[in-house]
């Protein structure tokens, strides 16, 4: 039987983001728009993730919860580089560095779904999780 994915439907919305990015490759002008909404809905995804579900996984797993943190400051690493790369005034290949910020952001929600689900599954039942991922939710309605 398939679980409750707390983060099913953000995790979609901002891959859909960084796809629509990608996609526009300084193609269009509207694409530094584009990551610059992309950077900022994966940094609100960190902090949510953060307040909201860490805790409800410190208390079993703190290793978890250590682990997905450090993920998270690798991908804000990056976003941030990102962000440089755009205010640079250097002629730098901002296709690399949306590259790199891409895949660390996909693979931080791939880490995220794959060591804390497993907690999430064995200590708490699948409406305890609807619940869970409320402020998450809200984060796709904005």
């Amino acid at each position: 039987m398939q679980r409750y994915n707390v983060f099913k439907t953000v995790h979609f919305a901002l891959q859909d983001a960084l796809f629509n990015s990608a996609k526009s490759l300084q193609q269009t002008p509207e694409w530094p728009q584009q990551v610059s909404k992309a950077v900022e809905m994966s940094r609100l995804l960190m902090r949510t993730k953060e307040a909201a579900i860490l805790p409800a996984v410190d208390s079993f797993e703190p290793s978890v919860v250590d682990a997905v943190k450090q993920a998270h400051r690798v991908a804000d690493a990056e976003a941030q580089k990102l962000q440089k790369a755009f205010d640079s005034s250097e002629d730098i290949n901002l296709n690399v560095v949306f590259n790199r910020y891409m895949i660390t952001q996909l693979n931080s929600m791939l880490r995220s779904e794959e060591m804390i689900n497993p907690v999430l599954w064995y200590y708490y039942s699948d409406a305890e999780l609807q619940n869970l991922e409320a402020p998450l939710k809200e984060l796709v309605q904005q």
